[in-house]
């Protein structure tokens, strides 16, 4: 991931904890100042060299606010704790970044003494901003890529966010939060915490746009979750047939059907199946997923179904 600088780019949300490059949104007061250094040659002999320190005002959109903070950054190809470990170093040169949770969409105090008539407020947006060194002969603006500690954060386990709670954001940004069936996602968000089943929003995300059904399809494909329309409410029954932790599933029969409820087919028969052989089944499955204790690598891992192989 690297710093863009795009006109017209989506802010997107951070759900949990993740990790994402910045959108470069104001670049003012480029500077150079000219440094000289004279060592002796000789007895009556100098050399000078003349170098140049390279700073700018800027400010970075990191994704839609409030967020309740930033954790590691990677600055090129360099790793910081945090923001304070990034301000502290002496290549900044005491010109460091400061955050903007998004909670406040006054202007800096920088932009509104230097350039009130362009200064502008972000309205729940957090950013990035601050005068930065960017380097000594070097005029480059260093690319960054922040993690970030997003929304619903607290529906989760501190980390990553309950998927339940998810969908029903997503669901109110669209309107549709009085279409919820209290009931059913109570049970889902159960069934979540239960399973260990928590998100966050994944890093390919921040690069593409879905539609909010799409996005909630997937969530409902990767929690093994089914989301239905009934009696003017939208639903969800967890798939799952095992218990996970408190949540136990609901196994009361509501329907028993018999032969005679059935629709005979061609040939007499009620139901048709077919099987596939042993040969022709899955028996090793792969997952890619970002490790977040290995600065969100993408890794993969596999689970073998031992007594099929």
């Amino acid at each position: 991931q690297s710093t863009t600088c795009d006109f017209g780019t989506p802010l997107p949300i951070a759900y949990g904890t993740c990790k994402l490059a910045p959108n470069l949104i104001n670049y003012q007061d480029f500077v150079a100042e000219e440094r000289k250094t004279t060592v002796k040659t000789g007895k009556k002999s100098k050399s000078t060299t003349i170098d140049y320190a390279y700073y700018v005002y800027t400010e970075l959109a990191l994704c839609e606010g409030p967020i309740e903070g930033i954790g590691t950054l990677e600055v090129g190809s360099t790793n910081y704790k945090d923001l304070a470990t990034l301000n502290s170093k002496t290549s900044n040169e005491g010109s460091g970044l400061a955050l903007n949770l998004g909670n406040n969409n006054n202007p800096t105090a920088y932009m509104k003494s230097k350039h009130e008539s362009i200064a502008v407020g972000y309205n729940s947006m957090s950013y990035l901003y601050g005068r930065i060194y960017l380097g000594l002969n070097n005029a480059s603006m260093p690319s960054y890529s922040v993690e970030v500690k997003g929304q619903l954060r607290s529906t989760g386990d501190g980390k990553d966010a309950n998927p339940a709670d998810v969908i029903i954001d997503l669901l109110k940004r669209v309107g549709l939060n009085g279409y919820i069936d209290t009931t059913s996602f109570n049970d889902y968000r159960n069934f979540c915490k239960g399973a260990d089943l928590l998100i966050s929003t994944p890093a390919d995300a921040f690069s593409q746009q879905k539609k909010v059904q799409e996005i909630i399809n997937d969530i409902l494909h990767l929690t093994n979750a089914y989301m239905f329309w009934s009696v003017d409410k939208f639903k969800i029954i967890p798939r799952d047939d095992r218990q996970h932790g408190t949540w136990k599933p609901n196994k009361k029969i509501i329907y028993d059907l018999s032969e005679n409820d059935m629709i005979k087919q061609t040939g007499g028969g009620c139901v048709a199946f077919s099987k596939k052989g042993s040969s022709e089944l899955y028996n090793r499955w792969g997952v890619s997923f970002t490790n977040r204790s290995n600065n969100y690598e993408t890794e993969t891992v596999f689970y073998e179904d031992a007594n099929s192989i």
